[in-house]
C-alpha cells in the first residue's frame, strides 16, 4: 500500500537522521574519522558538552522510542493512539 510505503520511507529518514545526529554529537566529543572531526580539546567547549549532556541524552533516548513504537505499529493502531492522546489532552477521556 502506498501510504505504507511513504510511512516506511519516514520512519527510515527518522532513524539515519536520529544515527547521524548522535554520531555527529559523540563525533564533536571524541573525534569521528568518518566525519573528519579531530577530537575536542577545549575544556570550556567539552564542558558545554557536559552541561547539555543530560539533556541530550533524553532526547536520543525519546527519539529510539519513538523508532521503536513506529516500526512495531500500522498505520491504523498509530491513528488511534493519535486519537487518544488528543482526547486526553482536552481531557475527554481520563
Amino acid at each position: 500500500m502506498l501510504i505504507e510505503k511513504i510511512q516506511d520511507r519516514y520512519l527510515q529518514d527518522l532513524k539515519t537522521s536520529v544515527d547521524l545526529w548522535e554520531q555527529t554529537h559523540y563525533g564533536l566529543i571524541n573525534g569521528d574519522s568518518t566525519l573528519g572531526l579531530p577530537p575536542e580539546d577545549n575544556l570550556h567547549l567539552l564542558s558545554l558538552y557536559q552541561d547539555i549532556d543530560l539533556s541530550f541524552n533524553e532526547m536520543l533516548n525519546s527519539s529510539r522510542a519513538i523508532i521503536t513504537m513506529l516500526s512495531n505499529k500500522t498505520m491504523n493502531q498509530l491513528k488511534l493512539d493519535l486519537i487518544k492522546v488528543w482526547l486526553l489532552r482536552i481531557n475527554l477521556l481520563s
